[in-house]
């Protein structure tokens, strides 16, 4: 039994020691770009052939690098026809462990890095995911608006909780007269230019009078992150 199995292993593990440079190449690229939030099939300069570019091959060089760690990894794993079981397998381990060190000594495998970003995604993903819960708990208040009044407290509501430094609204009524009510966050006083300012247009309904919102933000924030488009506001 132990004789017949360990030639089939051999003949399955061989190949993939053959192609360890690029199934490893493909596997750390999409690790990479998984960590990093980008596409799997987005390019990128973080290939081992490009590291070996990098640190001053010339790309005949770094090509014949190649060549020659795919051979030598194909010739130790030869090794394997003519071992025991458990020496094949010590064999394995160790060619794929050199594999490793070759792509971390070109660069390929970054740890520090991968691991710093992977902090980053999950900071993002986490921020995200609050973003989404106070916004559909916002909905639900805004859905609950029945006046004017209740509109502007639900809107100081929503521009606390989304990290707006302050807010107005200038009402006009039916006669033209003009009224302009303030909110201030009591948490921020940010310096001029750090502050993205928005003007949205609320459309009267149910009998409300037409206004405009001035909603000035800090670009630290939420808008920092991702482009937002903001339409017109209706109650």
């Amino acid at each position: 039994m132990c004789a017949t199995t360990s030639p089939t292993l051999t003949t399955l593990a061989l190949p993939v020691l053959a192609l360890g440079v690029p199934i490893l190449d493909t596997f750390f690229s999409m690790i990479r770009r998984f960590i990093e939030r980008r596409s799997l099939f987005a390019p990128d300069r973080g290939h081992v052939h490009h590291r070996l570019l990098e640190l001053g091959f010339k790309h005949r060089d770094a090509v014949l690098v190649i060549y020659i760690v795919t051979v030598g990894c194909t010739g130790l794993g030869l090794l394997m026809f003519v071992a025991s079981e458990w020496g094949s397998l010590v064999i394995f381990v160790c060619v794929v462990a050199l594999l490793l060190q070759f792509f971390y000594v070109a660069g390929s495998i970054r740890l520090g890095k991968a691991f710093k970003a992977l902090q980053r995604r999950n900071a993002i993903i986490r921020v995200s995911r609050n973003e989404i819960r106070t916004f559909e708990d916002l909905q639900l208040v805004f859905r609950q608006v029945e006046n004017t009044s209740g509109l502007w407290t639900a809107t100081c509501k929503a521009a606390n909780q989304l990290d707006f430094v302050w807010l107005s609204r200038k009402e006009t009524d039916e006669q033209g007269f003009s009224q302009t009510t303030v909110w201030r966050n009591p948490n921020y006083k940010p310096e001029a230019e750090e502050l993205i300012l928005m003007n949205i247009p609320v459309l009267p309904t149910n009998g409300m009078s037409h206004s405009n919102l001035n909603l000035p933000s800090q670009k630290t924030g939420l808008w920092k992150r991702r482009p937002v488009a903001l339409p017109c506001l209706v109650v």
